[in-house]
């Protein structure tokens, strides 16, 4: 950028002292005006009419009380704010203070509303935050867990209560039906026993058939002598 007049890099960058003379505020050369305020971090330039200087407190355990830079990217927190760069060291800002470490593994009831992870997920008191290995957050009702063992490495989960999966923790549980067939009750695959009666019925019908033909035959032959007699 060409100037009409020299121009440095401004000499205080931590937003707290007035420049003195016009200069270039961080690696973008954000122009920095007498009696502004430069404040230059990793590279970001930011230029304010007053002090601005970093936020005093950056675990967002405390409010802001007066106007601050967050994080590496100069994000503006404002009073009453909270600044947290332990979720993203750019700086995340938030209305409520940043779920504690102590209270971000899944297990643990929030002592208070917070907010989980960088995206600022709403957990309200008692309820269970998840910090995934991306540092955004997951909120459930019920404590849970990462899944344990190989199953973060995809395998089936076993637990029979929800758990975080992988790097994405996406929330799992074993709702599979048993594979194995249930085991035959003993002689259940042999054939019933037929009723009694059920294989000779018609034997004994036949047997009694048999005996009236005899007798009639009898009969008969008892009438036949007879008449030759007389």
């Amino acid at each position: 950028m060409k100037t009409a007049a020299a121009q440095p890099t401004c000499p205080n960058t931590d937003g707290t002292a007035k420049i003195t003379a016009q200069c270039y505020c961080g690696s973008a050369a954000v122009v920095g005006a007498a009696d502004k305020f430069c404040y230059s971090t990793k590279g970001t330039g930011a230029v304010t009419a007053a002090a601005q200087p970093v936020c005093p407190n950056t675990d967002g355990s405390a409010k802001i009380t007066a106007q601050c830079y967050c994080g590496n990217k100069a994000v503006v927190g404002a009073v009453d704010k909270f600044c947290n760069v332990g979720q993203d060291a750019d700086g995340v800002v938030s209305d409520t203070l940043a779920c504690p470490d102590a209270q971000a593994d899944g297990t643990t009831k929030a002592a208070a509303a917070c907010s989980c992870g960088k995206d600022k997920v709403a957990t309200a008191q008692d309820a269970f935050c998840f910090t995934k290995a991306d540092k955004t957050g997951a909120v459930t009702a019920a404590s849970t867990i990462a899944c344990a063992g190989d199953y973060t490495n995809g395998k089936k989960a076993t637990a029979t209560v929800g758990c975080y999966c992988g790097t994405s923790a996406k929330s799992t549980i074993n709702t599979a039906a048993p594979t194995k067939a249930p085991t035959a009750a003993p002689g259940s695959t042999k054939a019933p026993t037929a009723a009694p009666g059920n294989g000779t019925s018609k034997t004994v019908a036949a047997a009694s058939t048999d005996g009236v033909n005899a007798g009639l035959v009898f009969t008969a032959l008892c009438l036949a002598v007879t008449a030759l007699r007389q």
